[in-house]
């Protein structure tokens, strides 16, 4: 899963910069991980209903990250810490 997010992430921020929609980044960043949880979590029996928890919390958290890192691009040392600190937790969830 950690190699998914190491692809995907870096490509959705790019996306976001190009597109200014942090909305769809933020649903195509949650859709992928819902499928991996579909295919890991779901399929080893969890349940659905922590997996749609965190689902939840992931599409808010990147609605969140993208969106700062287009308010602060023009910021300079704003812009790459937010990008670091948002890239983390992205990867933590």
């Amino acid at each position: 899963m950690l190699f998914l997010k190491a692809l995907l992430i870096p490509m959705l921020i790019k996306a976001n910069l190009a597109t200014r929609q942090p909305a769809l980044c933020a649903f195509i960043y949650a859709a992928a991980m819902f499928t991996n949880a579909l295919m890991f979590d779901v399929a080893l029996g969890a349940g659905w209903a922590p997996v749609l928890q965190k689902l939840a919390i992931i599409t808010v958290a990147a609605f969140v990250v993208f969106w700062t890192l287009l308010k602060a691009e023009d910021y300079g040392p704003l812009y790459w810490l937010a990008l670091f600190l948002g890239a983390a937790v992205l990867v933590i969830l």
